[in-house]
């Protein structure tokens, strides 16, 4: 049970109450002993899981987002669209999900870096042009690269990165908001070091 327990720490963070739910799997002495309360709680991890992979397919009107979401050795990128494009979290419905871990020289890469990687990975994958979807960015940086000229002012990998969404042609989107308090960011073109609020 401890194994299958030490898999699932991989997406704990994403099941809600994951450490509550838990706690009466793990073995509280050297038996282990199936009982009821065990059951109930393996019973409620099942759904649990099954709650947050749950997707929907949108109708053909709706408008469909991707966000990268920080992973600290991974890219994570979630597509998703509103019910009736009436932008509530309510009516949010998850799409689709793209992860995978980061391989060699990528684990040394920026904040800025590993978003650029996600986008650029994600978007070039994508094989519906028609309905490309709207690329959600939390990062000033980000959207300051694919909004003016400064773009070359980047190093070549930044560059390389950005190359491959500029060409997929999907529309980058900043939002000023909850989703970062303080990250400091390497290094700004100019020398300076940057911060986002």
């Amino acid at each position: 049970m401890q194994r299958v327990l030490g898999k699932l720490n991989f997406v704990a963070r994403h099941i809600s109450k994951f450490s509550m739910i838990v706690k009466n799997l793990y073995p509280k002495n050297k038996n282990y002993d199936w009982n009821d309360v065990k059951e109930a709680a393996w019973c409620k991890l099942m759904e649990a899981i099954k709650v947050y992979h749950e997707f929907k397919i949108p109708s053909i009107n709706e408008m469909l987002y991707c966000t990268h979401n920080y992973e600290d050795n991974g890219i994570r990128i979630e597509t998703f669209f509103y019910v009736d494009n009436v932008i509530k979290d309510e009516n949010k419905r998850l799409f689709d999900i793209y992860m995978r871990q980061l391989k060699g020289s990528e684990m040394s890469y920026n904040l800025i870096e590993k978003e650029l990687l996600s986008l650029s990975e994600y978007l070039s994958k994508w094989k519906d042009y028609a309905r490309m979807p709207c690329v959600i960015t939390y990062n000033k940086v980000i959207q300051s690269i694919f909004s003016c000229d400064t773009c070359l002012e980047y190093s070549n990998r930044v560059q390389r990165l950005a190359a491959s969404i500029i060409y997929s042609n999907a529309k980058i989107v900043h939002i000023t908001g909850v989703k970062f308090k303080i990250v400091k960011i390497t290094q700004h073109p100019v020398g300076k070091n940057e911060y986002l609020a």
